[in-house]
């Protein structure tokens, strides 16, 4: 699989012999958003400061079906109060976006290299093990193309168009539409 859009200064850092890969993730929540980065120590990325989760996060592939676009598994642990404070709020449906960022070695200082969007999605399901030796945090995430394959959940009536806009009347024949039977060109047509 192939991508396009990719910032030639990426590619260029990725085609090097040694190179030093790190993720960032950032989880849209009502406190505010989180930021995350896989390493050791915090870094910065446009104007953000992604705090330091190496060995305390881990991220895994979620499978559901062939068929679907995978998922991802998010989990802290929760040591910390700070940890454990952010895992009482709703997070359904709160977005998540997960990038991927090279160092690229070639410049004096370092520079840190990011794909913009390599997994962008929803939170879904929170759980929290409670375990007093080595309490955790897991949440799990739909990528954002599962929503391409649900409903709208909205119908295309003249009821529902009135609950958006009481002064439109596109649909407003829609329902005796339905059964109609319509010939055209009709014989009145051909007679000109």
């Amino acid at each position: 699989m192939s991508r396009t859009g990719l910032a030639a200064e990426f590619v260029t850092a990725v085609g090097q012999p040694h190179v030093t890969m790190l993720l960032l993730i950032e989880l849209y929540l009502d406190g505010g958003t989180q930021y995350l980065a896989s390493t050791p120590h915090d870094v910065v990325w446009s104007g953000n400061t992604y705090v330091a989760a190496q060995g305390i996060g881990t991220i895994e592939p979620t499978t559901e079906t062939d068929t679907e676009a995978r998922g991802l598994t998010f989990t802290l642990a929760a040591h910390g109060s700070a940890n454990l404070a952010g895992a009482f709020e709703e997070v359904q449906g709160r977005a998540v976006i997960l990038r991927l960022g090279i160092v690229d070695e070639t410049t004096a200082p370092p520079t840190l290299r990011v794909d913009p969007n390599v997994w962008s999605g929803t939170l879904d399901v929170m759980t929290i093990d409670d375990n007093p030796a080595a309490p955790v945090i897991r949440v799990t995430a739909e990528h954002s193309m599962l929503a391409w394959q649900q409903p709208p959940g909205h119908l295309f009536s003249h009821q529902e168009q009135q609950r958006i806009d009481a002064s439109d009347l596109f649909f407003e024949h829609a329902a005796a539409l339905t059964e109609a039977t319509i010939v055209w060109p009709d014989r009145s047509f051909f007679r000109q």
